[in-house]
């Protein structure tokens, strides 16, 4: 298991991302540094939670009880936190966890044993929901809490694996008004009487309640006015009035200002997938990427910048992102159906290498929807409804700092959430836990901006002009040789958009937009300045921009029934049939051009190391050497190599002196492991591992 504390402000080696994990028999995950944290505590007032976090397993350790609640962060410096404050205190101040589960007749705990098809043998126990037909607070069933007459601060937490409670309060039949002070990221800037509120999984709300105007033995219920069936999942618990003296509420008091937050970065547009593969196996992602592909959010340290998040199935996603509050702008309906279209028309099918971003702009439907009063404030997490488009404001600095109080690549948090090698990382990812567990989850190291006369090492990311690039050679940075000048030293990392960029170097089957057209590149390549794809046919293929055509290239030749229906409907070239059955046809006939060795090398040697087994590479000859494995490793060794030669496991240097390489291995690439040596002395060198 490892700890996420979900809100904190705390250095990504700390943060208990998913594949830090540890066992008590000193097992440990390949990203693991400690399991002893430090926790700052050093941001404003507000209730955070933690639970565990393991890639996989997250859903059934929580749901057996593996998180914890009301880890309340008071500041000494506002008001409202002090012994002073108007707020309720004391025994009138109570966190309420709300959890969905269902049970045994002997109370234990039913979680679903199998998905919904045993026989897909990639997820056999995974189904993205479960069969919870009971709600729980803090700990048990349909609970009755008695209250005095006075009004009492209720920290309510949403703690299910995947259920939006609609939370309201009722009065025998009467809805009971009640008042929100706060959020996920703490107080409002204002308070908010409502009826009713929605609370998805790990979003807590700050609710006032004031019990002083009902009479003792009045009995309101909490209710979640979405629950089905509405005696059962519609009623979370209740409240019974107390015969004691009534204690009026003082005046609501002033809260805590939220600033504005200009954006000053190109804005992002991610993109919430459901889709099935080649077997018909249902599977999960964002932007069509798994939790092993390789990083495509790099945030510049004290940048301001917008994530947009376009739900294309799968029920609503909770979005996640791990160190900072931010702040939801608006919701809008949008064209699924013709904006994933469009999207595989460009991508191809899932997974991909590397995305091209479909401008949800054409394809939004009426005006935008305003956010409820319980979004107002700050949010770590904020709920994608499937069919919308949502858009937040992300700053990456305190939420303390006022309007224009940092710029691009100034830390003002209390700790380094920048690693100077951008080898630690945050997450973000939905919340829904049978999502998370199941590759909706992406990583996201923090950088910082490229300076001068600075010792920079192999891997290490930086932000130029709003441009990410990565170290390709160990150097000292010169002020006349910024990163987009240096192709031999720097690599561009990602454009954002999917256009075709001088110094990307893009892996075979990786898809691009130059000039108006589509391009799939054939070989792993380097771009350079003037050598656009449509004037390089040895690195790129033309694709077509209409399905049919698409459908006709694809599928010829291929002897599977399917793919033959596909490539009939190509020929009888009629546009809206093939839009229809683009994606059915691509999972068949497009490749899947995703691999350990993606943007590595060209035409890597692939093997398989079964359980218990030793593969060994053979003598690997004076050039450079590329394997890929998706089997699992455990460990390696390599012997042989002439000096100056290197050994890369995932571009991790590993030692080729005859021991055993360190464990735990770096994390896996594309759900696999790129070997790689440089050319040089040594040609009967090997490496085995198993």
């Amino acid at each position: 298991m490892v700890t996420h504390n979900h809100g904190l402000v705390v250095v990504p080696q700390n943060d208990g991302i998913a594949d830090e994990w540890f066992t008590a028999f000193q097992q440990r995950g390949p990203n693991f540094t400690t399991q002893d944290y430090t926790e700052p505590n050093q941001q404003p007032s507000t209730m955070l939670f933690y639970h565990d976090h393991v890639m996989g397993m997250t859903r059934l350790n929580v749901y057996s009880g593996l998180s914890g609640t009301a880890y309340i962060i008071r500041d000494p410096n506002n008001p409202l936190d002090k012994a002073s404050s108007p707020l309720p205190k004391g025994e009138f101040e109570i966190p309420l966890v709300i959890q969905s589960k269902a049970f045994f007749t002997d109370g234990e705990l039913a979680f679903p044993r199998g998905g919904p098809d045993r026989a897909n043998f990639k997820n056999p126990y995974w189904q993205p929901a479960d069969d919870s037909d009971t709600n729980l607070v803090n700990g048990k069933v349909w609970p009755n809490l008695n209250v005095k007459r006075q009004q009492y601060r209720f920290r309510a937490l949403a703690a299910a694996n995947f259920q939006t409670f609609n939370i309201a309060l009722d009065n025998a039949g009467t809805t009971v008004p009640f008042t929100l002070i706060g959020s996920d990221g703490g107080y409002l800037p204002a308070p908010k009487t409502v009826t009713s509120t929605k609370l998805s999984t790990t979003e807590r709300v700050d609710i006032l309640v004031d019990f002083s105007q009902f009479a003792p033995g009045t009995k309101i219920i909490m209710r979640d006015l979405d629950g089905d069936p509405p005696d059962t999942l519609g009623v979370i618990m209740q409240f019974t009035v107390q015969n004691t003296t009534a204690v009026h509420p003082p005046a609501l008091p002033t809260l805590v200002a939220r600033p504005q937050l200009p954006q000053n970065a190109p804005r992002r547009t991610h993109t919430l997938h459901i889709h099935f593969d080649e077997d018909g196996d249902q599977l999960r992602s964002v932007d069509g990427l798994g939790f092993t592909a390789p990083p495509t959010e790099y945030p510049l340290i004290g940048s301001t910048e917008e994530w947009d998040f376009v739900n294309l199935g799968g029920g609503e996603h909770f979005i996640h992102i791990h160190l900072l509050e931010f702040q939801v702008i608006e919701r809008q309906a949008i064209d699924v159906d013709g904006y994933l279209k469009q999207w595989h028309l460009l991508n191809g099918h899932l997974p991909v290498t590397r995305p091209v971003v479909v401008d949800p702009t054409p394809f939004l439907i009426g005006a935008p929807i305003p956010v409820p009063p319980y979004e107002t404030g700050w949010k770590d997490t904020a709920r994608a409804n499937r069919g919308e488009r949502l858009r937040l404001v992300t700053r990456w600095a305190p939420q303390e700092t006022a309007t224009g109080g940092v710029s691009p690549g100034q830390n003002q948090y209390p700790i380094q959430p920048v690693d100077p090698n951008t080898n630690a990382w945050y997450l973000w990812h939905c919340h829904v836990l049978g999502h998370e567990d199941n590759d909706m989850m992406r990583k996201m190291p923090m950088v910082g901006l490229w300076v001068a006369n600075h010792a920079y090492t192999v891997g290490t990311v930086v932000a130029f002009q709003n441009v990410d690039y990565r170290v390709r050679v160990a150097h000292t940075s010169s002020s006349s040789q910024t990163p987009n000048t240096r192709f031999d030293l720097w690599e561009r990392v990602n454009n954002n958009d999917g256009t075709w960029q001088p110094q990307i170097i893009y892996a075979v089957g990786d898809r691009v937009l130059s000039g108006g057209q589509l391009f799939r590149a054939k070989t792993v390549h380097q771009a350079q300045t003037g050598q656009s794809p449509s004037g390089n046919p040895t690195r790129w293929e033309p694709l077509p921009l209409q399905a049919c055509p698409q459908l006709s290239k694809f599928c010829a030749g291929n002897s599977d029934p399917n793919a033959q229906a596909c490539a009939s409907l190509g020929a009888a070239n009629v546009d809206a049939d093939c839009l229809d059955s683009l994606e059915d046809c691509l999972a068949v006939c497009d490749v899947n051009v995703q691999s350990p060795c993606s943007g590595l090398c060209n035409n890597p040697t692939s093997f398989k190391v079964p359980d218990g087994t030793t593969f060994n590479s053979g003598a690997l000859g004076n050039g450079a050497a590329c394997f890929e494995t998706t089997s699992e490793i455990v460990t390696g060794s390599c012997t042989g190599l002439g000096s100056g030669r290197q050994l890369t496991l995932n571009g991790k240097v590993e030692p080729c002196n005859g021991a055993n390489w360190a464990t735990p291995l770096t994390g896996q690439r594309h759900f696999g492991y790129c070997i790689q040596t440089t050319a040089g002395s040594g040609s009967s060198a090997s490496f085995q591992v198993h």
